[in-house]
């Protein structure tokens, strides 16, 4: 244990140090910005990919974290601001569901928690690529499976359904006009692939399908985490608190419960074609 713990503090050192770079290095030549001042941020290629949240500032050690003094917002170009939004969807909420043996337990508390929190939500546990051609209407929309980024052929990543995979590609031609917010709660569905940036990532076909905001991983996420974010940051959004706040506050909660590291935190990033979203009070 010793032995163990000496090196997770070895690792958590390192990857302080990259972030405060990255901030060096992409923040701080902003200059300085006014404290809790809402934050747009329009990466580019391989900057897309990176948790933005995490970086940290050596000078404030009481609050180092990008996230902690900004609410962010990552959009796919500073144009996309001046697009018309289409009307905002007001079907029942929907959560789709797809496990094998090794993620049931997550998907399933997921599942769980979505139905406490949005009592009218559709929940489909074994859900097909139909039900999610279906979906137009939905004001909000959660996906649980297993998530893959093909760096090769990023058209061929795929959200793995009951019946078969969902591929990048087969995400273009849905139609989600209106849907406020889409949660893919899978794996790498965030990730760039070298080639295509954001366009050809998993969260970014969303976006072109007509969701407005999609909260997506950068990576692997922790099973726990997945669930304690869904019942935080979904709370927050039904009381009335916009994304980025409760992307915000619910990232400052894991944090104080003890997962303090940034693999467990800032594993989910949020991207938009607005500053900010609300979901719409139902009808």
């Amino acid at each position: 244990p010793t032995e163990r713990r000496a090196r997770t503090q070895a690792q958590r050192r390192a990857t302080d140090t990259i972030f405060a770079e990255l901030h060096d290095l992409l923040v701080a030549p902003l200059g300085t910005m006014p404290r809790a001042a809402p934050l747009i941020l329009a990466p580019d290629g391989a900057l897309a990919d990176l948790p933005w949240a995490a970086f940290a500032d050596r000078s404030s050690p009481a609050t180092p974290y990008l996230g902690q003094r900004h609410t962010l917002s990552l959009v796919p170009s500073l144009t996309i601001l001046a697009l018309e939004r289409p009307p905002v969807a007001t079907g029942p909420p929907l959560a789709l569901g797809c496990a094998d043996a090794a993620i049931a337990a997550q998907v399933n508390a997921e599942l769980a928690a979505y139905a406490r929190i949005f009592p009218t939500a559709r929940v489909l546990p074994h859900a097909r690529n139909a039900d999610l051609a279906a979906a137009r209407g939905a004001a909000l929309l959660h996906i649980s499976a297993h998530g893959r980024l093909n760096p090769q052929q990023p058209l061929l990543s795929a959200i793995t359904l009951a019946d078969g995979p969902l591929l990048l590609a087969d995400v273009f031609n849905l139609d989600l006009t209106g849907t406020t917010l889409a949660v893919l709660s899978a794996c790498e569905t965030s990730a760039v692939a070298p080639l295509g940036g954001l366009a050809l990532a998993l969260s970014g076909s969303f976006l072109a399908a007509g969701v407005t905001a999609v909260v997506a991983g950068l990576w692997q996420i922790d099973a726990e985490i997945a669930r304690l974010f869904v019942a935080d940051c979904y709370s927050a959004l039904r009381d009335g608190a916009t994304l980025t706040t409760a992307i915000q506050q619910t990232q400052a909660t894991l944090r104080d419960s003890g997962y303090d590291h940034p693999y467990y935190w800032a594993a989910l990033q949020p991207l938009m074609r607005t500053a900010d979203v609300r979901l719409e009070p139902a009808p």
